[in-house]
């Protein structure tokens, strides 16, 4: 295969390998190499993170990133955006690297779908592209539509080890992560699957987490937050100054949901200039992603991506290479394990956003949650869906916000009887 320097604008092509130039960024846009300067301020960008995202970003579950050899933990974020868009990361045994860091950040994240030594890399990704490569997805997910039956069994062997439902999610979900696993364990039969789920534990782990694990990223979707301010301020300035505003996101993935809903809350407190507290209760069923959430350290080529420089300077302390979050903004939110499908237990609550898995369930799901959404809020707060046409028989419980329906405030429990 021909080597080259990568170019900006240099359309990539099958059988080309492409190296970035030096002191270059490089992002892929609609199969395109774009590159740009690295920032002048000398420290070591990330440089791998920031491709492997445009990967996730432009090829989804086409998407194959590896990690070899070298220092750091440069990669680890973007292989969870890859995983998360069904693609597959893959990384060298860390025995056999010189230098393991950047293969072992990646192992502990949770996130590497295979781990291998090079020189037994490319057969396993010739077997695997002719497996995930041979029918359209469509295909694939009639064939495990038509094993209905089995797909149970899988859904019991999970429940069994681990008390966690999979039944909830939308099947469209399932079954492209049950194929993807499928794939990668050269498992040709959803029953060699289930054979495997019985005889391996560690399996039955990665097919949970696999599903658990949620994209998030700060301020998505920054028209509907700022309709979301908008009502913020309305609710806060109805609330009596010295009491804590008490919010609740569900799905908080590595942080940046709840960080990013701190930030808003904070700057309408000091926008309206009312003394209030806050604390914000953050759960997920991912203890790694967790882990990650509650330090509120995000890679400085991602965050300048997402958050606009004066948010960075008023909520982050720049640490090396990354940003963490300010204390000030760490102690007011409380990130926990906990099953959202069960009863809360928290009340009281002023917002809630469970946008980050509330798209994933079914629709049985969805309306076992809203009742209890509604009791959790207190009267006029508010529930921050982000996806539209999802209340279904229970609109009578919340008013709608916005047109786009995302947004909603609950109703009074007198208006809200059937």
């Amino acid at each position: 295969m021909p080597v080259s320097q990568a170019k900006d604008g240099t359309r990539v092509k099958r059988d080309h390998v492409y190296v970035i130039p030096p002191d270059k960024n490089m992002q892929m846009v609609r199969r395109t190499l774009r590159l740009f300067e690295k920032p002048e301020r000398p420290y070591i960008a990330h440089s791998i993170n920031l491709f492997f995202r445009s990967m996730a970003e432009n090829l989804r579950d086409k998407a194959i990133g590896i990690v070899l050899s070298g220092e750091g933990d440069d990669g680890a974020f973007g292989a969870r955006l890859i995983n998360r868009r069904l693609g597959i990361v893959g990384v060298q045994e860390p025995s056999t690297a010189k230098s393991p860091g950047m293969p072992r950040s990646i192992i502990d994240a949770g996130v590497a779908d295979f781990v291998l030594p090079p020189s037994k890399m490319p057969r396993y990704l010739i077997n695997w592209s002719k497996e995930y490569y041979g029918k359209p997805a469509r295909e694939r997910e009639k064939i495990l539509e038509k094993r209905t039956g089995l797909l149970k069994k899988v859904f019991e062997l999970v429940k069994t080890r681990t008390g966690h439902d999979l039944s909830i999610y939308k099947r469209s979900t399932v079954y492209r992560r049950v194929q993807r696993r499928m794939e990668i364990t050269h498992s040709p039969r959803i029953q060699d699957y289930i054979r495997l789920l019985r005889e391996d534990s560690h399996e039955i782990d990665t097919i949970l987490r696999e599903l658990i694990i949620r994209s998030t990223s700060f301020f998505t979707d920054p028209e509907s937050l700022s309709t979301l301010k908008k009502h913020l301020k309305r609710l806060i300035r109805q609330r009596k100054p010295g009491t804590e505003i008490r919010v609740w996101t569900i799905g908080c993935s590595t942080g940046e949901e709840s960080y990013s809903t701190a930030f808003l809350i904070q700057e309408c407190i000091n926008e309206l200039k009312m003394p209030f507290g806050l604390k914000i209760f953050a759960t997920d069923l991912d203890k790694t992603a967790i882990n990650l959430a509650r330090n509120g350290f995000y890679p400085s080529s991602i965050l300048r991506d997402e958050i606009d420089a004066r948010r960075i300077e008023r909520f982050f302390n720049k640490k090396g290479t990354y940003y963490q979050v300010k204390k000030e903004i760490r102690k007011k939110i409380l990130f926990s394990e906990l099953d959202f499908v069960k009863a809360p237990s928290f009340l009281h609550i002023d917002l809630i956003t469970p946008r980050n898995i509330f798209i994933y369930l079914n629709s049985e799901a969805q309306k076992k949650l809203i009742p209890i959404f509604h009791s959790t809020l207190n009267p006029g707060g508010i529930l921050f869906l982000g996806t539209r046409d999802s209340m279904g028989r229970y609109a009578e419980l919340f008013e709608p916000l916005d047109t786009k329906g995302e947004i909603y405030k609950r109703r009074d429990q007198s208006q809200s009887q059937e």
